[in-house]
């Protein structure tokens, strides 16, 4: 869960609150907002001591306000997540005291401001100056050649290549086609069942402009769900050419073709759905119902009152339409509760409601499941069974995965959540893919991202026999995955978020130098799949986006070029995506933006690559991965049980850290960070964990001695 802080602005102020460096990421208001914050961290600076630390409101963010020993001010302007925040300026304050800038005195020189940019420029980065074309052309064709040198990794390589010379959809459609007559009433019906594909192919030759908007949203629908003979994409634009865009719902679906075939953004194609929300009627006529179909999109979202409506309206009109609209709706407030919770107890009465509602689910979905078994027929009752269910199992997936990366679970509840994700993941979802009946594209990827953290998650919990047992489970939800993609390949609008899964689960693979082959197939699928041009284009109008999107890939490969053996001309493959995926969490922490998972990755990965680089870059790699882990953790005394989650990779690089620089600062570091983690470990009662730990540090600084 990557925790959005917001960081408005950050600064530094001299004696009396003369600024050194401001550094302001507000739009609006600059200069008298900048001006108004300085005055009130000048009223703080005179009633504080060093080490203190004060939150003042201040419209509808926080100013925080850090005093360094050395007499210099900290602060930032932040509109959630204070606590992240303040982490940062702290680690700020300490690089200011421990460099050699003169103790604040009210005056601001050139060494001033040249210290205090260079402590910036480490924590406060505002540009973006990664290019990923430029890397992936440096990196991925070498890696990919050096695959290709073990035969039996070769074989998995030609296997997807193999796979993307083949067609089929067109002909599963035009099969599905001939077996379904044009019907109107049929169509209606189709729908109402969850049959979109049908419901397309029983409409499509209408010359009808509202029959014909119908078919073609239908053929959109049927085009981002599993086991569907969907239409190309190319069939809808042209029939996209035939209709008479005179009215809203018909705009709509227009622009939602031209959405989906890139020629508009998706801000364009929410104004032309708001203009066709403004005049629905709630009707439930069968023009009306043809209508509201155009509303099943995630983007419906946008518009929270609206989409109120619609969950009342489609209650018993189209409950399958009613249960998507709801999961967008619940999703989102499980969310917003989950980022104002405080403490788990203050969680646990809304738990208990998700509890119970995925119960009545689940049992529903086990009779069924066991109803189903050996039936080849999909009758509608299946259908609309798995769509509703499925819907409401990625909420509750997701609602747990994101509770387990908080920090406001013990280890131990943190361990009884990720085994209820890992149940239901393969007692039920698991399942329910295994039925072959559709289900909404987004769910499966959405359940499939929540697991890839899971799994994660739980390897850093278990030990022993247990953690063997989990790798192998790891294994078999990567070959699930692989068996999806395979069989959606040819629908051009399933795109699963592949990097996001070998995100998260690549760098546990790497840690026990394992090569899963899914894991191959998954990744090479995926880069055959990628859009540079889609994704060059976020950089500027969405660099967040941009950004998970850099910071997702190169660690997926950076965490597979571990496990390859690489000649010496090509370990650059290593270096530079390994300081491609820091700098993107450098970036991330500047604008406000914690991946506790993602800092756990890159600060496995700073341990592959860390004696191929000169002591400067160890030193820098050193400094910022000890703060990514302070910001991510925030107070190593109130989140114990996140250091200790947490600790293992960053134990083993301050170890190998120490043993490159020979400076003690990082084995005392080292030495206090093991005993603390030792201590949470058994604290919560995981004393296998602890003793496993101490055995690795300590045969870690054996091995170092010995060499």
């Amino acid at each position: 869960m990557r925790v959005q802080v917001m960081i408005r602005l950050v600064g530094v102020l001299t004696e009396g609150g003369v600024p050194v460096e401001i550094r302001s990421f507000i739009d609006t208001d600059g200069e008298m907002l900048i001006g108004a914050l300085i005055s009130a961290a000048k009223m703080l600076c005179a009633a504080m001591d060093s080490g203190e630390v004060h939150r003042l409101a201040f419209r509808d963010n926080t100013l925080i306000v850090f005093e360094s020993k050395s007499g210099y001010t900290v602060v930032a302007l932040v509109d959630k997540g204070a606590g992240y925040a303040e982490s940062q300026l702290r680690i700020i304050a300490e690089e200011i005291d421990n460099s050699n800038i003169p103790d604040a005195d009210g005056s601001v020189t050139k060494e001033h401001t040249v210290i205090i940019n260079k402590i910036l420029d480490t924590y406060v980065k505002h540009d973006i100056a990664i290019n990923l074309e430029e890397v992936l052309d440096r990196i991925w064709p070498p890696l990919i050649s050096q695959i290709g040198t073990d035969s039996e990794l070769e074989q998995i390589l030609e296997r997807v290549d193999k796979r993307t010379e083949t067609t089929g959809l067109v002909e599963k459609w035009q099969k599905l086609k001939s077996q379904v007559h044009y019907s109107m009433e049929d169509a209606l019906e189709y729908a109402l069942q969850g049959r979109f594909d049908k419901a397309c192919a029983a409409s499509i030759d209408s010359k009808n402009t509202l029959e014909l908007t119908f078919a073609i949203k239908m053929g959109t629908l049927a085009l981002q769900m599993t086991e569907t003979s969907a239409p190309p994409l190319s069939e809808l634009v042209m029939r996209v050419d035939r209709i008479k865009a005179d009215n809203p719902f018909s705009s709509a679906v227009v622009a939602l073709v031209k959405f989906l075939s890139r020629e508009i953004d998706s801000r364009d194609y929410s104004k032309f759905l708001r203009k066709a929300a403004d005049i629905f009627k709630f009707r439930t006529d069968p023009p009306s119902l043809l209508q509201s179909f155009v509303f099943m999109d995630g983007r419906i979202s946008e518009f929270p009152e609206f989409a109120g409506r619609l969950v009342d309206y489609y209650q018993k009109a189209i409950p399958v339409a009613r249960a998507y609209i709801y999961s967008i709706i619940d999703r989102n407030e499980i969310f917003e509760k989950l980022y104002s919770v405080s403490s788990y107890d203050d969680f646990k009465s809304k738990m208990g409601f998700y509890k119970g509602r995925i119960q009545g689910i689940l049992s529903q979905l086990s009779s069924v499941l066991d109803e189903k078994a050996g039936i080849s027929s999909e009758p509608v009752t299946y259908i609309k069974m798995a769509l509703q269910s499925s819907l409401q199992l990625q909420n509750y997936i997701t609602l747990l995965t994101a509770l387990s990366e908080s920090p406001v679970l013990t280890v131990s509840e943190r361990k009884e959540v990720l085994e209820e994700v890992l149940e239901i993941y393969w007692k039920y979802f698991r399942s329910l893919l295994r039925l072959n009946i559709p289900i909404f594209a987004h769910t499966v990827d959405s359940v499939f991202q929540s697991l890839s953290v899971a799994c994660a998650e739980y390897y850093r919990i278990s030990t022993g026999e247990g953690r063997e047992a989990h790798l192998e489970y790891i294994d078999e939800f990567l070959t699930d995955v692989s068996l999806v993609v395979h069989r959606e390949w040819n629908k051009t609008q399933i795109r699963l978020s592949i990097f996001v899964l070998i995100n998260a689960i690549g760098p546990i693979l790497a840690r026990v130098g394992r090569i899963s082959h899914s894991e191959l197939e998954l990744l090479y699928s995926a880069m055959k799949q990628y859009d540079s041009e889609s994704t060059m284009s976020l950089r500027e109008s969405n660099p967040s986006a941009y950004m998970t999107n850099v910071g997702n890939l190169m660690v997926s490969i950076a965490a597979l070029s571990t496990r390859i053996k690489i000649p010496k001309e090509k370990l650059h493959i290593r270096i530079e995506s390994f300081r491609t995926a820091l700098a993107v969490h450098q970036w991330f922490v500047s604008h406000g933006m914690v991946c506790r998972d993602d800092i756990m990755s890159v600060t496995f990965l700073a341990g592959q690559i860390l004696e191929l680089l000169d002591r400067s870059e160890v030193e820098r790699v050193l400094k910022v991965s000890v703060a990514l882990n302070r910001i991510a953790i925030q107070d190593y005394t109130e989140y114990d049980y996140e250091l200790a989650m947490m600790g293992t990779p960053l134990l083993l690089l301050l170890i190998q850290g120490s043993e490159i620089l020979d400076e003690p600062i990082y084995s005392h570091l080292a030495n206090d960070l093991l005993q603390r983690c030792i201590g949470a470990w058994r604290k919560y009662g995981f004393h296998e964990k602890a003793e496993n730990l101490d055995n690795l540090i300590q045969q870690e600084i054996n091995n170092k001695k010995g060499a």
